[in-house]
């Protein structure tokens, strides 16, 4: 009985039980992390987001290619975490975004694109990948307040 009445209240808070970073904490991470992809073969001109937040601009340059840009608004997106099996037992992690209805759009090279849209590298490291996926989750809740029914904050 006691044991119930110490979870019960934890379990009605949810995420908000638990501490966690700020905005601008989740911000710097995210762009480290995405400063982390550069190689040789590209590196990231711009990653930053609108003052509130909740816009997310990428600009990647790769060697003799025009840049790559990514902008949406993260109310109008979902971001997961996809993983693909490969025979030889290297799974590789990837983040997608994706628009969350009919009238939201992602920006890519300026052109409105519909569906899903890869926005990292291929990598081998799932927890990584597992942590991007989380602050764009816990981004998304703290500039839109959308909560996200499997959110899992550890």
């Amino acid at each position: 009985m006691k044991r119930s009445a110490i979870i019960l209240p934890l379990l009605l808070l949810g995420p908000m039980a638990a501490p966690a970073q700020t905005r601008e904490e989740t911000i710097e991470f995210l762009k480290g992390e995405f400063k982390s992809f550069e190689s040789k073969e590209y590196m990231y001109k711009d990653i930053s987001f609108s003052p509130a937040g909740d816009a997310f601009t990428l600009r990647r340059s790769s060697q003799g290619k025009k840049d790559y840009v990514v902008t949406f608004q993260l109310k109008d997106v979902e971001v997961y975490k996809v993983t693909v099996n490969h025979a030889n037992g290297i799974d590789k992690h990837a983040l997608i975004v994706r628009n969350r209805g009919r009238d939201t759009h992602i920006m890519k090279d300026g052109y409105t694109f519909k569906g899903g849209l890869k926005i990292t590298p291929n990598m081998e490291n799932e927890r990584k990948c597992l942590a991007l996926e989380r602050a764009f989750t816990r981004l998304t809740m703290l500039t839109t307040g959308r909560t996200f029914l499997f959110y899992d904050p550890k």
